[in-house]
């Protein structure tokens, strides 16, 4: 067995990356485990980056379709702890985490960290806000659901995705049309068929990054970044800045309490979050998070600049 206790870092692309030189400072041999990837997801072309980028001392194991048989691959090593690298990586980490005996997030509720319908069913049942939402497959079920918010604005999105893929804002039977059928037809983050489609209200506001992390469901902010975007018409709206906060405001203090409630509806006790959250006339509420780093391609020296080295 390998004496160096070892940092298992599952799907590690994107800032996932970032977890490499931050276990080596502590001492820790990085292990990077790839999930069995469905030819068809939209993390290919990520993983192969990432993986082009490893460097050579880093240990990689493409991991098997049975749990048992990557405990066994695993067995030389020894794991002091397990990070998710990505969406991709959320759920073999909470479960191997939980096979291992470490520290990680309930296995249990993977979906409600990971699936947007299941994000705001969990704000529903913890009682907190929650953007009215509903799975449609059919353009009879996005009809009548768009009468029952009464707005004259939907949004469109896959159930699981990432950034701003596959979401569009509709303002028209039209585009609801156009675009659930696009939707229906196409597949999600991890390849799998959209046999149904998430449709929300519009909520217009400010919106907000909120970044944290876990320890025994103990929450804390390492940084928040209010977002500019520009709209481009039903495709959603393209980014055109980040500001970084650095003073919080009662809104922001809100935001924070209300980020803290929502990671607790969602299962998260151990791990970095990266939330997306609007406050508008109404207040702060969820549009979706991620259990993962946040990405967006900044780099480890321009993050360090901004808000310094978190120990």
């Amino acid at each position: 067995m390998q004496t160096q206790p070892c940092a298992a870092i599952v799907e590690c692309s994107s800032n996932g990356l970032f977890y490499i030189p931050e276990a080596r400072r502590r001492g820790l041999q990085p292990l990077v485990i790839y999930p069995p990837l469905p030819e068809s997801s939209g993390f290919s072309s990520l993983r192969a980056h990432a993986r082009e980028v490893l460097d050579e001392d880093v240990i990689v194991i493409d991991a098997p379709e049975d749990m048992n048989e990557l405990l066994e691959m695993l067995k030389p090593y020894s794991i002091a702890c397990v990070l998710a690298g990505s969406e991709f990586g959320v759920i073999m980490a909470d479960q191997l985490a939980r096979r291992l005996g470490l520290p990680g997030n309930d296995p249990a509720t993977s979906s409600c960290r990971l699936e947007k319908p299941a994000m705001q069913a969990s704000l529903v049942k913890a009682g907190i806000r929650a953007i009215r939402s509903h799975l449609v497959s059919s353009l009879e079920e996005a009809l009548a659901f768009w009468k029952e918010l009464d707005v004259s604005r939907v949004v469109l999105k896959p159930s699981a995705s990432s950034g701003t893929q596959g979401v569009h804002f509709c303002s028209s039977k039209e585009e609801v049309e156009q675009y659930l059928t696009e939707l229906l037809s196409e597949r999600d983050l991890f390849g799998r068929e959209n046999l149904s489609v998430l449709m929300q209200e519009y909520i217009n506001g400010t919106e907000y990054i909120v970044n944290t992390v876990s320890h025994g469901g103990i929450h804390r902010v390492t940084d928040i970044w209010m977002y500019h975007k520009v709209p481009i018409g039903s495709e959603g709206n393209a980014y055109d800045y980040a500001r970084l906060i650095t003073r919080l405001d009662a809104r922001h203090r809100d935001l924070v309490t209300y980020a803290y409630k929502a990671l607790d509806a969602m299962g998260y006790e151990y791990g970095p979050s990266h939330g997306e959250y609007m406050i508008d006339e109404k207040g702060p509420v969820l549009i979706e998070a991620g259990a993962r780093p946040m990405g967006g391609g900044f780099s480890m020296d321009l993050l360090d600049a901004c808000v310094g080295a978190i120990i």
